[in-house]
């Protein structure tokens, strides 16, 4: 049962998240080709207009994909097949053409999404314990401050990579602080986890909504980064954090076996 919500609450602000930058794309007028909830293989997909909705097998993670976030050229092999026309007509409404402001609207709307969901669920478990708001600030602030606290610890070395815990051992943690406070605390590690999720998105590391951030904001300065070096870059940034996912899921596991076997 415990395992169940804890994949519900990761898939909820996942999915929070994701919805923030497909409703801003889709209200700038850039062409979505998939909106996705989990990743790997495809178990479920319907086409709405030119948007295809998914679901796919592994429950953590999710994405929007917003055509032209880089601009489509006859030297790249994915775009070979495509005539002049619909090159042209790629590049023409792509994500790259657009203002800059409104990419960095929609880049960071999913963060923005995190934190207001978590602010209205810090208030929904303040009422609900009787506290008409004590505890709102001190949830969330309290998010953002253990957060940055946490980061802060592993770059510093005064916390190790080891200790991180993540989707799999996720499901002890919460049995435990169920136990302890009750169902309607559900609400309160919500607003944490999401927090959680929003800033990290925000580190300016590629592949991450922060590192996609911090291009645009070159471009405001002049600073033009070649497109191909850019995705090369988040290229390699997803290539790392899906390395740091990997161990993660071996530290979960690891701790599971040691106390069951």
């Amino acid at each position: 049962m415990i395992v169940v919500i804890t994949l519900l609450i990761l898939g909820l602000i996942i999915f929070l998240h994701e919805l923030g930058h497909f409703a801003t794309a889709k209200y700038f007028g850039m062409p979505v080709s998939e909106f996705s909830i989990g990743m790997g293989p495809v178990i479920f997909k319907k086409t709405k207009g030119s948007t295809q909705y998914s679901l796919r097998l592994i429950p953590i993670g999710g994405f929007v994909s917003i055509d032209g976030m880089i601009e489509a050229s006859r030297d790249d092999k994915d775009f070979e097949k495509f005539t002049d026309e619909e090159i042209e007509e790629y590049n023409k409404n792509g994500f790259m053409s657009h203002p800059k402001y409104q990419k960095i609207i929609v880049l960071s709307a999913g963060v923005i999404m995190n934190f207001a969901t978590a602010f209205i669920a810090a208030i929904l478990y303040s009422l609900f314990i009787g506290k008409g708001f004590e505890l709102v600030g001190k949830i969330f602030i309290g998010g953002f401050y253990q957060t940055l606290l946490g980061i802060k610890m592993l770059l510093t070395g005064a916390a190790k990579a080891n200790q991180l815990v993540g989707p799999v051992g996720l499901p002890s943690v919460v049995g435990q602080i169920v136990d302890q406070a009750g169902y309607m605390v559900l609400f309160n590690l919500f607003a944490i986890l999401s927090i959680n999720i929003g800033i990290l998105n925000l580190l300016p590391i590629p592949a991450l909504d922060g590192g996609r951030i911090i291009f645009v904001i070159l471009e405001y300065f002049g600073i033009k980064v070649n497109k191909k070096i850019e995705e090369y870059l988040h290229m390699i940034g997803l290539g790392l954090l899906l390395l740091l996912m990997v161990y993660v899921f071996y530290n979960d596991i690891s701790r599971i076996v040691h106390k069951y076997f």
